[in-house]
């Protein structure tokens, strides 16, 4: 079920938020309510994977309530283990097998289908059991489902930390403050749903024909860089509006969300891209993995060995392939590049540094996109001119359009900070008939990029 599609919009949506609302007085109530319909949408993908979601939750649960009445943390390290090694077998088992294949041998395994947002899901019990292990109080089972199952953010993201959801989803949902929560929401929403719609479903099919032409043949260096643009902007607009919506849809159920995203287009140097881009998933590989590695306190040698460990394993976070594996591998060597440079004190201008950045992010999302390291590198062989200058660019209003977008559009954050108060009735009946408008046109909903991961 997608947050553009139909039966979202115009029953889902209105059904559990009317429940909600009727039931939000009794705190247990309207919990249990929030966790069946969280568990209706999640099924609606495919009923099959219901028990697996349940299962890491509840083995979760089980594992780190064990480690806490028996004082041993081995518990919880088993926990952490078969969440990470569930995710392991559903994620990386084909892709393992194939590089086995490589070398001779075969491994028969069957058929898999990737779960959806097993990545996100895994990551969020994965941080309640290590801030469990640091000391951290074990919540109960009924909470952590509902902190995991709650359907805003279940699908991808964005990220939330235990102890930042469970006490809003417990907290009064009519404390001060409801009204501005609510009329923001719908307009955080609204805003997600014009970016996806009109804008990164419009740049994915002229992206799918570019790539698909790539596969067959060489691109002129025109057609491979409007590729690498229109992908750079595709990608964006498709995360950004996906927590844009998750964020309003939280809100209108009394939860503020972290910010996901904080123009990332603007920054200045590849570690200011990772702490703008995609923030909670750089949060939880810096809280957990680059910090426990060494973080940059111990010396260059380790700082960059953390970098690049960290960078790697996002990489492959992102998707069982060698094209994922290389475009994290590079971003680690650019983040790498950035900590030397920041030792030695250097600095390039302004200008200089965030073109550099924009090149570097260019050529490194072709690598992201491609289907594998062939077309891959075929393309950026065209974007520096070995394949010939042939091209043309279409769709300028819309990149132009999606670029300024993309570059000046303002922050979910700060627009929920600078919304003003006003009655949900004056905020609700524009975008409600706006979207009721879009999705009666018939066309069925494209899946969000960040699905598939």
């Amino acid at each position: 079920m997608l947050f553009q599609s139909q039966v979202f919009v115009l029953f889902f949506l209105p059904i559990v938020f009317a429940g909600f609302w009727l039931l939000s007085r009794s705190a247990p109530t309207r919990l249990t309510w929030l966790i069946l319909a969280s568990l209706v949408f999640y099924g609606w993908w495919d009923y099959r994977f219901i028990p697996l979601i349940l299962f890491h939750v509840f083995s979760a649960a089980w594992l780190a309530n064990l480690a806490v009445t028996t004082g041993r943390k081995r518990w919880i390290d088993f926990a952490i283990a078969l969440q990470l090694g569930s995710l392991a077998w559903w994620k990386y088992a084909f892709f393992l097998g194939e590089q086995v294949a490589l070398v001779g041998l075969e491994i028969r395994l069957p058929a898999i289908v990737l779960p959806i947002a097993i990545s996100f899901y895994t990551f969020q019990l994965v941080s309640y059991l290590l801030d469990l292990r640091r000391g951290h109080p074990p919540e109960k089972t009924t909470h952590l489902l509902a902190y995991i199952a709650f359907f805003p953010q279940l699908i991808a993201g964005p990220i939330v930390r235990h102890n930042d959801l469970i006490p809003q989803l417990l907290d009064n949902p009519w404390r001060d403050g409801w009204e501005k929560r609510l009329s923001a929401g719908l307009f955080l929403y609204l805003l997600g749903f014009i970016k996806k719609v009109f804008f990164a479903d419009s740049l994915a099919p002229l992206v799918d024909n570019l790539f698909l032409a790539a596969e067959q043949s060489p691109l002129g260096m025109i057609d491979a860089w409007w590729a690498a643009i229109m992908f750079s902007l595709q990608i964006f607009l498709d995360f950004a509006a996906y927590s844009e919506m998750a964020i309003g849809l939280a809100l209108i159920f009394g939860v503020v969300l972290p910010e996901n995203f904080f123009l990332p287009y603007r920054a200045r140097n590849i570690r200011e891209f990772w702490r703008r881009w995609h923030i909670t998933l750089s949060n939880f590989f810096r809280d957990y993995l680059y910090i426990p590695l060494g973080g940059n306190r111990n010396g260059l040698t380790i700082q960059v060995g953390a970098v690049m460990t960290t960078m790697l394993l996002c990489g492959l976070w992102h998707g069982a392939g060698w094209t994922f594996v290389i475009w994290g591998g590079l971003h680690g060597v650019a983040l790498a590049v950035v900590a030397v440079m920041g030792r030695a004190e250097l600095r390039a201008p302004l200008l200089i540094s965030w073109s550099l950045t924009m090149l570097f992010l260019a050529f490194t999302w072709v690598i992201f996109r491609a289907p594998d390291m062939g077309v891959a590198l075929d393309i950026i062989a065209s974007m520096v001119g070995i394949n010939g200058y042939s091209g043309a660019p279409t769709a300028l209003s819309l990149v132009g359009l999606a670029g300024l977008v993309a570059i000046l559009c303002p922050s979910s954050l700060t627009i929920y900070r600078r919304w003003p108060v006003m009655h949900p009735a004056i905020q609700a009946a524009p975008p409600l008939a706006v979207i009721y408008l879009l999705v009666m046109q018939g066309s069925v909903p494209a899946p969000f990029v960040y699905f598939q991961f």
